[in-house]
């Protein structure tokens, strides 16, 4: 089939218009309300003929779950193809645009979900539509999956997992990971594949002082005591590591680079040239995220009076670590105990979250 720039131009209005569509239902986990979303989707398959196989469930109330299925022609397992309806909040002050309006400006959909990821439920749509259209024949089944609660739970996939995981029993799942990034190495679109994950390890750090009042400071502030203590840790990043994985990409990118990048990132096996590229390639967050494990103070909760020194003060800290990595018994690899007298102790009390590898 002979492809034309108006082939491309048709396709590339159609997704800008279902994508502005897609992220105006306001699907904010909690309380997510997704199932007017997965209703929309459902109409969506059906009407551009890409199967008449979609089932809307509502494994909690007001939540919506499709699976739609593209039959196969041999007996194979199936291709899973999963994004999630939900998205987390969205202050509209910070927004140039509405974060539900679904606005068309700048060369962008503006939108709360359309990186995380109701794009990505519009590619394997579009994709699929364009298959089917030109006649493509699946070998294996397809099962296009959107879930709810991915961002607070995932309790709609477990759902679906409970009760449909053996009947579908998948070769492969496509989820979301990776994706096009401009500007990382060079003007040119790098599109990444995902094929390990790092590992979510949450830590919430607690410190005891005295309580007093906010006109006699005095040395034992939990407050003061914790600020210390999360500048310690921001402040000395984990080292950078290559993995094979991460060494392999390095190595197929350096292809399109100019020399010298092109020799640095061919060799970064080396520990010497690692060293010297190391600041230029962990300048880009993106970059630094794939060679080392990674630190966030996400939130803070201290004192409930202006004039009031609080007796205890607590951080969180979303931490990723490295496929090959192992959480120890404190990620921050640290502890202070100093105890005043006639006052508390100063202590830090670590609990560990693990999550599941994202």
């Amino acid at each position: 089939m002979h492809e034309t720039a108006a082939d491309w131009e048709t396709v590339r209005a159609d997704a800008v218009a279902l994508m502005s569509r897609y992220v105006q239902f306001d699907t904010t986990n909690p309380p997510g309300q997704e199932m007017a979303a997965a209703q929309w989707l459902c109409d969506q398959l059906l009407s551009r003929g890409i199967t008449q196989d979609v089932t809307v469930h509502e494994p909690l109330p007001g939540r919506g779950l499709l699976v739609a299925r593209i039959p196969g022609e041999q007996a194979l397992k199936p291709l899973v193809v999963n994004h999630h309806l939900d998205v987390v909040a969205a202050d509209p002050a910070q927004w140039t645009y509405p974060p539900f309006s679904g606005a068309v400006a700048d060369g962008f959909v503006w939108g709360r979900g359309t990186l995380d990821t109701k794009s990505l439920g519009v590619m394997f749509l579009l994709a699929l539509q364009r298959l089917v259209r030109e006649g493509a024949r699946f070998r294996r089944p397809v099962v296009f999956l959107a879930v709810p609660d991915e961002e607070a739970g995932s309790q709609g996939m477990r759902w679906f997992v409970e009760r449909y995981a053996g009947e579908i029993d998948p070769q492969w799942v496509w989820d979301e990971g990776a994706g096009g990034n401009r500007g990382v190495f060079g003007p040119q679109v790098l599109y990444g594949i995902a094929v390990a994950e790092k590992q979510v390890y949450q830590v919430r750090l607690t410190a005891s002082g005295d309580p007093g009042h906010g006109s006699m400071p005095h040395d034992n502030n939990a407050t003061v005591t914790l600020l210390k203590a999360v500048d310690r840790v921001l402040s000395a990043p984990r080292p950078v590591r290559l993995t094979e994985i991460t060494a392999g990409m390095f190595r197929a990118v350096a292809a399109g680079q100019k020399f010298p990048t092109s020799l640095l990132l061919n060799n970064l096996g080396n520990p010497l040239v690692r060293r010297v590229a190391a600041g230029q390639l962990t300048a880009n967050k993106m970059v630094n995220a794939l060679l080392r494990d990674t630190v966030s103070l996400t939130v803070l909760r201290a004192g409930y009076k202006t004039n009031v020194i609080p007796e205890s003060a607590e951080a969180e800290l979303d931490c990723r670590l490295l496929p090959a990595r192992r959480p120890k018994s404190s990620i921050v690899g640290w502890s202070h105990t100093s105890p005043t007298r006639g006052s508390r102790s100063k202590a830090f009390t670590y609990l560990r979250r693990p999550g599941s590898h994202r």
